[in-house]
């Protein structure tokens, strides 16, 4: 796990759009994040379930928090795709 990165769970993916939201462990709200985050590139983990690691920073366009560099901590889970 990278260091000071948060952890949460996947709730949802949607494949067709290229995002998905995660609910972070310390509560708070979903965060969204775009598969252009992940670290590994191996989108097919990334399902409802499966527990991730990730940092925080603000969205270019809109300045909303949303996950960046996302990585798998856990891949099980329930494909979606």
């Amino acid at each position: 796990m990278l260091s000071g990165a948060h952890t949460g769970t996947i709730m949802h993916v949607i494949p067709d759009r290229y995002f998905g939201f995660i609910k972070p462990d310390d509560g708070g709200e979903d965060m969204f994040f775009h598969f252009k985050s992940v670290i590994d590139g191996n989108l097919r983990f990334y399902k409802a379930g499966a527990k991730v690691a990730y940092e925080q920073a603000p969205d270019r366009k809109t300045g909303a928090i949303r996950a960046v560099d996302v990585h798998l901590i856990d891949p099980s889970g329930e494909a979606q795709w």
